[in-house]
């Protein structure tokens, strides 16, 4: 996660529940900012994507 447009990213935690994967991210310092979200995904057969989803919300 991002909350400067992606000058700097910040890891998310990451846990599989029931089946489905989750991600927790830290706001502590982001009040008032834009979130930009990127996930980065492969599988054991080596296929990979990224994805970048801009100004996703903001947290108050």
């Amino acid at each position: 996660m991002s909350d400067d447009g992606g000058e700097t990213w910040h890891a998310a935690t990451t846990a599989q529940r029931g089946g489905r994967w989750t991600a927790t991210v830290d706001h502590a310092d982001a009040a008032g900012k834009s979130v930009t979200l990127r996930t980065e995904v492969s599988d054991a057969q080596g296929n990979s994507v990224v994805r970048t989803v801009n100004d996703t919300y903001v947290v108050r």
